[in-house]
């Protein structure tokens, strides 16, 4: 009985750990391609340092059309200060992929160029 009530609370405490690291992002929309488990892996795997905003979400669209947010750095608590980033609008440029491994992948969309004849 002891040691069901031990493996429980175990379980219980490991779950609810995993809860809390990955409330740095939620999931708006899935796309056409990748599965919620593909993204909570690519993304839970990725070191995100460096990519969340001071003081807003971050829109993160996926090559397939899944949209996901990243927490702002002042919103969460387990994120760290030293991980936020200014808000870029170049940022809008960019889209990501998850790759046959299981890495996210971030591109940058190129500017067509016109030329004038």
């Amino acid at each position: 009985m002891l040691r069901l009530f031990i493996l429980s609370t175990f379980i219980s405490a490991f779950s609810f750990a995993q809860k809390m690291d990955s409330q740095f992002y939620s999931i708006d929309s899935l796309g056409d391609q990748y599965t919620v488990e593909n993204i909570n892996d690519a993304v839970e795997k990725a070191d995100m340092c460096g990519f969340f905003y001071e003081n807003s979400r971050r829109k993160m669209i996926f090559d397939d059309g899944t949209v996901l947010f990243l927490e702002s750095a002042s919103g969460s608590n387990s994120i760290e200060d030293t991980c936020a980033v200014e808000n870029n609008k170049n940022d809008d440029k960019e889209y990501w992929e998850i790759s046959d491994s299981g890495h996210l992948i971030r591109r940058i969309k190129e500017e067509s160029k016109t030329i004038d004849k």
